[in-house]
């Protein structure tokens, strides 16, 4: 069964009952049993293996040919073994699953490895979120079917690795590499998510440090193959295999602006930016980016324009209209600004 920390309460406790609703989790690192040896679950098929580039799934590509396994090796790299694409390009990607299927055959499995690559300089983390997660989204996306349709027939898997130290970055005790990149987080939510969207695949994300030899890694990637049922989300940290555990934190107390019924600074923040200081002006917070899509989000006034519709300003007595051109030029010249 679960553990539960001392001075936490297990969820059928009379006490979790009694803080039914809204509830407050908090996160600690157990150590799970290390795997028995046993032979890997394999889909049959071909595995598509995108590469690192550091050796870890060369290695591993290898031992799965070792075992009679069906192997697409994908590189970002031209040159290498394999095939070579660039799979942050929804159109590369599609081109890239049709000559597999034409060269390979059916694709049974993913297995996502160029989390793993070394940082290159002048690699921004807007670079590895695109290398790392988008890459993850497009070729999930395009063997969604396939791979639903393999583990109803048979069986299918979609593994993922990251660079996170080993435990996901959980441990107090031991910093984050210093080349961590966001897009590792992005990468084990992403798999987390994808394993209740495909409940008949087995999908998991392994946490490892980089430090290790690379066919050590293969070799424990590949222990991960033969447990079926265990956890979506693990971690190696040399002979420890972690895991990340919810359990019941206490509640959180109400700051006491919060009792006296006053909003966050925040929220008020917000409030201003969006009302503006004078009646009738509304004054537009900036628009949210993206990080995935890697540019900002639309601009929804400019929607309301274009469908023929013109955003109410709040507090307004009467409806909206543009201020006059010269308003507007004079406006700017007394602040300063070239018109």
């Amino acid at each position: 069964g679960a553990c539960f920390p001392p001075g936490t309460d297990a969820p059928g406790s009379p006490e979790g009952t009694l803080r039914a609703g809204i509830q407050r989790m908090l996160v600690a690192v157990t150590d799970v049993p290390a795997l028995p040896d046993a032979a890997p679950s394999l889909p049959g098929g071909t595995l598509l293996l995108t590469d690192d580039g550091a050796g870890v799934a060369a290695n591993l590509a290898q031992r799965l040919r070792n075992l009679g396994q069906q192997v697409a090796l994908v590189s970002a790299v031209t040159g290498t073994e394999g095939f070579y694409a660039d799979l942050t390009d929804p159109a590369a990607v599609e081109d890239l699953l049709a000559r597999i299927h034409k060269q390979c055959g059916p694709i049974n499995g993913l297995i996502h490895l160029s989390p793993l690559a070394p940082v290159r300089a002048g690699q921004s983390w807007a670079d590895r979120l695109l290398i790392d997660v988008k890459s993850l989204f497009l070729l999930a996306r395009g063997l969604a079917d396939e791979l639903q349709r393999a583990a109803d027939n048979g069986g299918a898997l979609l593994l993922a690795a990251t660079s996170m130290g080993g435990a996901f970055g959980s441990t107090a005790a031991e910093a984050l590499p210093e080349d961590f990149s966001p897009s590792q987080g992005g990468v084990a939510g992403l798999i987390k998510s994808l394993a209740h969207e495909w409940p008949n695949v087995l999908v998991r994300v392994v946490d490892v440090d980089r430090r290790a030899a690379s066919d050590k890694l293969a070799d424990a990637l590949l222990a991960e193959l033969s447990d079926t049922t265990g956890p979506i989300e693990i971690g190696y940290q040399g002979e420890r295999r972690p895991r990340n555990h919810a359990f019941f934190g206490p509640p959180a107390r109400p700051s006491p602006s919060h009792a006296r019924g006053a909003a966050p600074a925040d929220r008020r923040d917000r409030q201003q930016r969006v009302a503006g200081r004078h009646r009738g002006h509304v004054v537009a917070p900036p628009r949210p980016r993206s990080a995935l899509l890697g540019g900002w989000l639309p601009n929804f006034r400019g929607l309301h324009e274009r469908a023929g519709r013109r955003p109410r300003a709040r507090h307004a007595s009467r409806p909206w209209e543009p201020p006059p051109l010269a308003t507007c030029d004079n406006r700017h010249r007394r602040q300063g600004r070239p018109s």
